[in-house]
């Protein structure tokens, strides 16, 4: 009995370890697509080359120093455009995600320096706090866009000038930025394939494959019925 009680958490550790070694039945690589590479080349060159010259050569912004571009837009163009199937990369995801977690690490942002008292407002405490926040937040709304939690990185840790932006920050380079990420992921995706799979539910996932199964159904019907008629007259 003792010797069972003594070997007991060994087993438990020996059997968490084991975890790190992933599953034995893992997915196997995609097949290399290369006009897929392709779409998502165009898409990301497109799309980041806008907001890059935007953001540095056009007299509104740059006077303004209204940003339009942030490092965490290059982690959604992969997704957008190279994960163009993953849940994180929906219409959903992809702009709640941005829009909750930025709301909230501003006004955050903005509580903590009124609140604390310290230099440095306890800068490890707000970024702590706020990525882990963050990714609660997401999770709760099924949101989760993880290169959101980048620009909530970029918020709380930001100097003043991101300061000074304050909730405008929402306006540009976030919501500037997604319209165009998005709207390019419109047009380029749907080249060869269908984007996005739904919009804010799965529910209408499946609705867009009933409808589809539907007129499939419809045309083979058609289609067997013409066929039928043809045989019928050649018989006759």
């Amino acid at each position: 009995m003792r010797q069972a009680i003594a070997k007991y958490p060994l087993h438990l550790i020996e059997e968490y370890l084991t975890r790190w070694l992933g599953s034995s039945g893992g997915k196997q690589l995609r097949v290399p697509d290369i006009w897929g590479f392709l779409r998502g080349f165009t898409a990301s060159f497109l799309t980041i080359g806008l907001l890059t010259y935007l953001s540095y050569h056009t007299q509104f912004f740059v006077s303004n120093r209204l940003p339009t571009l942030i490092p965490s837009f290059a982690s959604s163009a992969v997704l957008l455009y190279g994960a163009a199937d993953l849940t994180a990369s929906m219409p959903r995801n992809f702009v709640f995600g941005y829009l909750l977690v930025d709301l909230m690490c501003i006004s955050l942002k903005k509580l903590f320096i009124c609140l604390l008292p310290t230099e440095d407002h306890l800068i490890w405490f707000q970024i702590a706090f706020g990525l882990s926040l963050s990714m609660l937040l997401m999770e709760l709304t099924n949101t989760t866009h993880p290169p959101a939690a980048a620009s909530a990185l970029i918020i709380l840790s930001g100097g003043p000038t991101i300061y000074n932006l304050g909730f405008m920050f929402l306006v540009t380079p976030i919501l500037f930025g997604l319209t165009v990420q998005f709207v390019v992921a419109l047009i380029v995706n749907n080249i060869g394939r269908r984007y996005p799979e739904y919009w804010f539910s799965k529910s209408g996932k499946r609705v867009v494959e009933m409808r589809e199964r539907s007129a499939d159904k419809s045309v083979y019907t058609s289609s067997d019925a013409a066929e039928s008629d043809h045989w019928e007259q050649k018989s006759v």
